[in-house]
């Protein structure tokens, strides 16, 4: 996937991921590749855990650092949360998708977290039922 021109404005390829953090490990959701605006999510980001774009060799292609949205759980609007340790911490970022992607990882500092093998096909789906011109 390369970057092109709509209405005037260069697209990119783009990874939204996200998932949630939490004692218990990291769940990750379905991700996805998007085109959007080249550079309007290129930044380094801040926080103490990193998606990594992987190369097949080990290479580091992209590194975003980024921090889980606290969320509080309250059964009374304005009252404050009494977390319990079993609190999962979700995250969503985009970053600019690599081609050369292999694997996509999450760290914490120098522990990794999670990690994303990159299948080298697109998915592909066969409808076997219904036949044409079969009814359902």
């Amino acid at each position: 996937m390369g970057s092109r021109q709509r209405s005037g404005t260069q697209l990119q390829p783009y990874l939204f991921a996200s998932g949630s953090i939490g004692p218990s490990g990291v769940s990750l959701d379905p991700w996805s590749i998007l085109e959007r605006p080249a550079g309007s999510q290129d930044g380094p980001g801040a926080g103490p855990y990193q998606l990594r774009l992987m190369a097949g060799n080990g290479l580091m292609l992209f590194e975003r650092c980024f921090d889980v949205q606290a969320i509080t759980h309250s059964l009374l609007p304005g009252t404050a949360s009494l977390g319990t340790q079993d609190d999962s911490y979700p995250f969503y970022e985009i970053l600019p998708w690599h081609p050369d992607t292999a694997r996509i990882q999450v760290w914490q500092g120098e522990q990794l977290l999670a990690e994303r093998v990159v299948s080298a096909h697109e998915p592909t789906v066969a409808l076997t039922s219904p036949h044409s011109g079969e009814l359902w």
